[in-house]
């Protein structure tokens, strides 16, 4: 009971501390516990999603030509349980809702009939309007909880030339297929009639097959992909390049990628919150001890021991962190659907979040148990106070600080040396203030990077996420024009360069393992537009071929080891030339040039070009002008900067709104903090402002010393933070992108953000403790003196 009251009294008379750490704590447990449930729950959700829809193992989507031999293909595996098919409509067209999208958006979309019976990948309409409208289409949630596309709005298509006007019906879910940042491809349902006339207007090459597959129990999707993409690369009649194979374990993986970068990103500036909480702890309670020595020694003489009065501090804290997790549990808890669609938005899949257990646990014992060990180590000091030495006010000798800066002997501003003589003064306070300000620097130029990276100019994204930034992709439908298409693309003076090239899936063996991998197959890697090699180089060979540092990994080789490609034709030798790394299909990939794929495939041919236009040139334009010249019905058109647009989108929305939240989060610690410790400094030194005031120092003088002495110190520590982030942005990206195997990160920080952050945050540090260091003022000599 004497334990409880003297914490009560600690906290009534310390009610700027209290509150401090109160908001520190509420703030840790919002980012801690939002980022642990969004982490803990994802899985579930789409695991859910995917249950609910009965939804595939593994889906298939390949030309009505081919059709035949993957389906034999398929009854070969011995992994199959059973599968289903119908057909598709599959193109690159536009998209539109006029309501909410000012343009069009360029990406792949894929028609199915929407009152087909289905046993696999059912479909449940959500938000589906009372009474079906003419020509409905369900689209998929994705463009509901990003774009904003709702029931009843009426979107545009545009397919080489075959337009068509649909009314939104409702929307469907599809884990494989939820977030064109996985797969940059739409599914569409449509009435059989719409469906009919479309296959109509369509050409050949847009026919193809929707294979819906369901494995065994005790078999994985992964296993069934290798087992799947081997078969098919040793059939004759399957090529391998026109088909889209996609297992539900990779699927999901590519759908939570995202979300789960930015949970460690919260993660990451919720452990820096604790952290600053932490050192106000520290900062309070030897505060606490030096000015209430005397009252230590009081109650030390009237019979407390040093363990009752330790205990009661310790306890104190541990109050005030309850009271703060209580609280930033109840926010999260209230925000948590503001949370939940952000989330929703970035997967593409409807979520409702509940309360976590887990989450809350962990986030309880990482707190308490951090508050715990610096409250108990930090108030160990009461131990040395005695009465005797309380009487004192601590001093046990008279060997008195070195006196930095004499004034007899100083040269100068007076104002001037006073503040930096108050700052030299200060070491141990300093210390603590500069520690909060270089953290707070750190974490808010991070931010800021994130931003710029996520808003600003795309080649650093795109050279993370590894997407190929041409102009224009043209697809050769039939191989004997591909020489002819070559000759009329480079004719464009409007083109600056073309490259041609084909992605396929192979499978690579070494002694120990054999894995399916996707692949980029090019004529040649000269003046490709992103790179994403961090060792060696592109192959230029046909004997050389590069690796992700994922499937390096897996394989466990490096630059310089020897691999084997199986083919149609054969297995092939391959020497590692290259190491590169990028977020696009999981890191998972290796590229290699046509000559090298010929050796494993006769038949094989890059089919596809890209167009890379000269500075100036509206894309849009030139790519109406080139299907005029070349036509639609043999060649197929992807408007890159479009699609890149689109597939970027998502992301750049998200991770914006996560930058701007720790950026908010982190200017309103900075004046928390600062206004907290300006205070307590102005309660502790009131006496010698009496005395300075008595001397003849005016308010405004005492105010500056302040300014000077605070201001130097956030300067420095704000200084070395941006230097830190600097140098360690590196380490940090790359472990934040180490789930898609990256060894090698970083963002490219600007001198001109370093200056305009430190100059920032100076500048509010100045503010707040100016307007906090007006309460001296009130500092009257002679009260002092009556006291």
């Amino acid at each position: 009971m004497k334990t409880f009251m003297m914490m009560k009294s600690s906290i009534r008379k310390n009610r700027s501390s209290s509150i401090t750490l109160v908001m520190l704590i509420l703030l840790a447990t919002l980012l801690l516990y939002s980022s642990l449930m969004i982490l803990f729950q994802v899985d579930d959700v789409v695991d859910d999603v995917n249950r609910q829809n009965a939804g595939a193992d593994y889906l298939a989507i390949v030309p009505k030509t081919q059709a035949k031999a993957l389906k034999q293909t398929i009854d070969s595996i011995d992994l199959l349980d059973y599968y289903e098919s119908e057909s598709s409509i599959s193109c690159y067209g536009t998209l539109r809702n006029k309501r909410v999208e000012k343009k069009a958006q360029n990406i792949g979309l894929n028609f199915l009939k929407l009152d087909q019976k289905r046993t696999i990948s059912t479909i449940t309409i959500m938000d589906q309007l009372s009474k079906k409208p003419a020509h409905p289409v369900v689209l998929p949630y994705y463009l509901k909880a990003s774009i904003g596309y709702r029931a009843g709005d009426t979107i545009h298509t545009n397919i080489n030339g075959i337009k068509k006007t649909f009314t939104v019906y409702g929307f469907s879910q599809n884990v494989m297929l939820s977030t064109p940042a996985n797969i940059d491809q739409y599914q569409l349902f449509i009435e059989e009639d719409d469906f009919n006339q479309l296959k109509k207007q369509a050409s050949s090459n847009m026919m193809t097959e929707f294979i819906r597959i369901r494995i065994k129990k005790d078999a994985s999707s992964e296993e069934f992909d290798h087992a799947f993409v081997k078969k098919s690369s040793e059939t004759k009649g399957i090529v391998d390049a026109n088909l889209l194979g996609l297992d539900y374990g990779t699927m999901k993986v590519g759908t939570t990628a995202t979300i789960q970068m930015v949970t460690m990103l919260l993660i990451s500036f919720s452990v820096l919150m604790l952290i600053i909480a932490l050192i106000v702890i520290r900062f309070t309670i030897i505060n606490h001890i030096e000015e209430d020595i005397n009252n230590i020694g009081s109650l030390e003489a009237a019979g407390f021991t040093s363990r009752m009065i330790r205990h009661a501090l310790i306890l104190q804290f541990i109050f005030l962190s309850a009271i703060g997790f209580v609280l930033g549990l109840a926010v999260s808890i209230i925000i948590s659907g503001s949370i939940t669609s952000i989330v929703s938005s970035s997967i593409g899949l409807y979520w409702i979040s509940s309360f976590n257990p887990q989450a809350c646990l962990i986030a309880f014992v990482v707190i308490f148990v951090f508050v715990g060990l610096i409250a108990y180590k930090t108030s160990g000091r009461i131990k040395k106070v005695t009465p005797v030495a309380a009487l004192r006010n601590g001093l046990s000798t008279y060997n008195f600080k070195k006196n930095y800066l004499p004034l007899a002997t100083t040269k100068g501003n007076l104002n001037l040396i006073l503040g930096f003589k108050q700052m030299l003064h200060s070491g141990r306070q300093n210390f603590s203030i500069g520690l909060i300000g270089f953290i707070m620097s750190f974490a808010l130029l991070m931010a800021f990077s994130i931003f710029d990276m996520f808003t600003g100019d795309d080649s650093t994204l795109n050279r993370l996420i590894g997407i190929e930034q041409s102009s224009i992709a043209v697809t050769v439908n039939n191989k004997n024009q591909i020489p002819e298409i070559e000759k009329k693309l480079n004719a464009y003076h409007e083109v600056k360069q073309t490259r041609r090239t084909k992605d396929s899936n192979v499978v690579l063996k070494t002694e120990k393992d054999e894995i399916t991998v996707y692949a980029n197959i090019c004529e040649d890697y000269e003046n490709k537009a992103v790179n994403t090699i961090y060792e060696g180089r592109y192959p230029k060979h046909k004997n050389e071929i590069s690796l992700s540092n994922a499937i390096a990994n897996k394989l466990g080789v490096s630059v310089g080891d020897v691999l084997t490609l199986k083919g149609k034709d054969g297995d092939k030798e391959f020497v590692v030339v290259g190491l590169n790394q990028h977020i696009n299909h999981l890191g998972n990939s290796c590229t290699l040039t046509e000559e090298g794929m010929k050796q494993t495939d006769e038949q094989y041919y890059c089919d596809m070009f890209y167009l890379y236009l000269k500075k100036g040139i509206n894309t849009d334009r030139f790519l109406t002008n080139l299907k005029k010249d070349l036509g639609i019905e043999e060649l197929s058109y992807i408007n890159m900067e479009a699609s890149i647009e689109g597939i970027l989108g998502s992301l750049n929305q998200l991770f914006m709104i996560i930058s701007v939240v720790l950026a908010v989060i982190i200017v309103l610690v900075i004046g928390i903090i600062l206004y907290y410790i300006v205070k307590v400094k102005l309660v502790r030194d009131k006496m010698i402002i009496g005395i300075q005031k008595s001397i003849g120092f005016t308010t405004k003088q005492l105010i500056v010393h302040n300014v000077i002495s605070f201001g130097i110190v956030m300067l420095i520590s704000f200084t070395l933070g941006a230097i830190a982030a600097l140098i360690l942005n590196a380490p940090l990206m790359t472990l934040m992108f180490t789930m898609v195997g990256f060894k090698k990160c970083t963002i490219d920080i600007s001198i001109l953000l370093i200056f305009l952050t430190i100059l920032a945050l100076t500048f509010v540090a100045v503010i707040m403790t100016t307007v906090v260091s007006i309460r001296i003022r009130k500092v009257d000599p002679r009260e002092l003196l009556i006291d």
